[in-house]
């Protein structure tokens, strides 16, 4: 992951020339470039959700990760960014023992919040989908949050940071979910262990500041 991390920074600009395009007899750069990214995001996800290694896993998501960040999705044919949100949630959703590792749990959500700071995740994400609707999603993240899967902090933490990533970019959800949603966040803030007490607060910050 750490190689590929390199590599996807030092290649940021070259990469920015990516483009989507339609298919013609010639191929250019731009869209040569468009279609390698988008070959490798989908077998990160692929493999990141078949894997069975937790710690193989890990490096995995990382990788994704990197290359979310230095990626220039905006150019590219739209579907890449929800479905690593779905390939995420497989792993989040698994019962298998390796995939219930407290660290690969944390970085699959690390990651879902990641993606869900985009608008263009958001934008992606839609009633029947792949990946989910908003509300669907903010849901199940919101079981995770307030532990009532019986997860530790560290993952109930990036919970709330993918709750809060939502708000902030979709102020339209919380008059749609606040039912379910105050009460628990109510309890977090009251009685939660620190760390989560502190990001859900900073969910609060995004829903005033939205």
């Amino acid at each position: 992951a750490a190689a590929l991390q390199a590599l996807f920074q030092k290649s940021k600009t070259y990469m920015a020339a990516a483009q989507d395009g339609r298919a013609t007899t010639f191929t250019s750069l731009s869209q040569s470039l468009a279609i390698i990214i988008s070959a490798t995001h989908h077998a990160l996800c692929l493999a990141a959700v078949s894997e069975s290694q937790s710690a193989t896993n890990l490096q995995l998501i990382k990788a994704l990760m990197a290359l979310l960040a230095h990626a220039p999705y905006k150019r590219l044919r739209k579907g890449a960014l929800s479905s690593a949100v779905s390939a995420m949630k497989t792993i989040l959703r698994s019962q298998e023992k390796e995939k219930r590792e407290v660290s690969l749990r944390t970085a699959a959500l690390a990651c879902m919040a990641f993606l869900l700071d985009n608008p263009l995740t958001l934008a992606e994400m839609q009633p029947g989908s792949e990946a989910g609707s908003i509300l669907e999603n903010l849901g199940e993240l919101l079981a995770i949050a307030s532990g009532d899967a019986g997860d530790p902090s560290p993952i109930r933490v990036e919970g709330w940071k993918g709750i809060a990533n939502i708000l902030k970019n979709n102020v339209q959800v919380l008059a749609d979910c606040w039912e379910e949603l105050g009460p628990k966040l109510t309890a977090d803030l009251a009685q939660a262990p620190n760390p989560v007490r502190i990001q859900a607060a900073k969910g609060v910050e995004c829903m005033v500041g939205a």
